[in-house]
């Protein structure tokens, strides 16, 4: 697989890490690619992001109404060896699904494996964290605080499901090859 050097970059203290329609299209990234999965992929690298290797570590929190749309991606990364870290809910549904998961629980949980101690320790290579659309105080603090971490500890986090879908597919399309590397001119004559 293909990994990017880790950058350490200057952040604004306290920034919440969640784009707004605003700032989605600003620091944007273009690539080609001959599929779709290619130039996302390659998208990704130039963002500075690593893209999880097979056996990479995958922390998924998703608000119950989102849940069942996150049912065949968690299956797919299961297939892919991937490891899967949930919150309860999220992994007690992925189980009843029959997802293997790894509880990790939440921020403000006085329990562990604690969310918190696997992203600060880099024991997590993606987020993907959709919160509930009518989230209470401590949810979306919760939130917050996992976006946060994760990207102060420079782990991708995504979300977006069709995103996440996206990032998937193109990881299981792309195991065991190199990517081509060619000029524009060669993708306009394609």
């Amino acid at each position: 697989g293909v990994k990017v050097p880790q950058f350490s970059f200057v952040r604004l203290q306290g920034a919440d890490p969640k784009l707004g329609v605003e700032m989605v299209s600003t620091g944007e990234v273009a690539c080609f690619g001959t599929t779709f999965s290619d130039a996302l992929l390659k998208a990704m690298i130039s963002a500075e992001l690593d893209i999880p290797q097979v056996d990479s570590k995958i922390l998924i929190t998703i608000a119950d109404e989102f849940k069942p749309q996150i049912k065949n991606l968690a299956k797919k990364l299961n297939k892919l060896n991937f490891k899967i870290y949930a919150t309860f809910g999220t992994a007690k549904y992925l189980e009843e699904q029959g997802v293997k998961t790894q509880i990790l629980y939440k921020v403000f949980e006085d329990n562990n494996p604690n969310i918190l101690n696997y992203l600060e320790n880099k024991l997590i290579d993606l987020v993907i964290t959709i919160p509930p659309i009518n989230a209470n105080n401590l949810d979306k603090e919760d939130n917050y605080i996992i976006r946060r971490k994760a990207i102060e500890s420079n782990i991708p986090v995504i979300m977006n499901i069709e995103l996440a879908n996206s990032v998937v597919n193109a990881i299981e399309s792309n195991i065991g090859k190199n990517f081509e590397i060619s000029s524009i001119n060669e993708y306009q004559s394609l």
